[in-house]
């Protein structure tokens, strides 16, 4: 995995910290496009902002005094600014370290590095408060256990609003010939999405409707206006 993508010491020595099924995850779900100019920086960014809830891997992200103190040196941080970085959680200092790289010749690093922290705080509170809608049921773990979707599908469907998140259960219904399960779900989730439950999605020719109704049997505007009908 480390050769594949190209990654540092630094990342394959938190990788070999990590318990075997943290190890798993990341494997199964990291990826990187071909335009990505630094993976290592792109993966340690994603490892925090997935894995950040996590305690068991808060000492893994954790960045040494050692570390610290050669990066204020690097860029001549002064001591304000130091004290923000050392308030802040073991992530958000690791994704600072890894990617705060202001151009030669910046004159004011430190307020470039203080505006720099001020965006990630930002960024990372967003995803905390993302993190908070996701969704857990029977239900829904059924669909992801019968699909057999991997942690980046299950974790989308779990976030959308409710009406998407049905609207999707029910229509998504995938030839057996399909190849990727979930790169075909991850498309269609994305056009129910785009075109709002309340459109008909169709099942593609040949197939039957999904298996999972609507909880409850009720009638729903999504199903009313599809060939699904009520249950």
């Amino acid at each position: 995995f480390v050769s594949r993508w190209g990654l540092d010491q630094k990342c394959a020595d938190t990788i070999s910290r990590l318990p075997v099924h943290v190890q798993n995850e990341i494997v199964e779900n990291f990826h990187a496009s071909a335009q990505t100019r630094d993976t290592s920086a792109k993966f340690m960014s994603w490892l925090s902002s997935r894995m950040r809830s996590q305690e068991e891997l808060q000492a893994c992200l954790a960045t040494s005094a050692e570390e610290r103190k050669a990066f204020y040196a690097l860029w001549n941080i002064d001591r304000k600014c130091r004290q923000m970085v050392e308030d802040q959680p073991a992530y958000v200092q690791r994704e600072l370290i890894n990617n705060f790289k202001p151009p030669p010749g910046t004159m004011n690093v430190s307020g470039k590095m203080t505006a720099f922290l001020k965006r990630l705080r930002s960024k990372t509170d967003q995803r905390q408060n993302h993190d908070s809608t996701v969704v857990t049921s029977p239900e829904v773990d059924q669909f992801i256990a019968h699909w057999g979707l991997d942690g980046g599908a299950a974790q989308a469907l779990r976030r959308l609003p409710k009406d998407v998140r049905q609207a999707v259960m029910v229509g998504f219904n995938p030839s057996g010939r399909t190849q990727s399960v979930n790169g075909k779900f991850i498309s269609y989730l994305q056009s129910v999405v785009a075109h709002g439950p309340n459109q008909c999605m169709m099942p593609l020719q040949g197939q039957v409707p999904a298996p999972f109704p609507h909880p409850g049997c009720m009638p729903h505007p999504f199903f009313q206006a599809c060939a699904f009908g009520a249950c």
